[in-house]
């Protein structure tokens, strides 16, 4: 199985962030939007995904053979399955 590094990066201001608000209520909030997702497979270069191209990015994976990798996984897995429709083998890294 492949393993997949993964960390989105999205919109916040001083009023909008995880600080001030459950993932839950970020994540689905009208003023939530992905500037962008980086992406690193195994030992491959890493990758920059802008907003825009995430989506499509993403759909084009194949999740049966991958693992994501992440440091904020509720974040992360909660855009992944939420905004983006995906579901998928996940590793934290946030508690090692």
């Amino acid at each position: 199985m492949r393993k997949l590094y993964l960390d989105f990066e999205t919109y916040y201001d001083v009023h909008f962030s995880l600080t001030k608000m459950t993932t839950a209520q970020y994540v689905n909030h009208e003023d939530f939007s992905v500037w962008g997702v980086g992406l690193k497979f195994d030992d491959e270069q890493t990758q920059w995904i802008p907003g825009e191209e995430c989506f499509d990015v993403l759909q084009s994976i194949d999740w049966s053979d991958t693992a994501v990798v992440c440091h904020n996984t509720l974040f992360d897995a909660y855009i992944l399955t939420i905004i983006m429709g995906l579901l998928q083998h996940i590793i934290t890294t946030l508690r090692l």
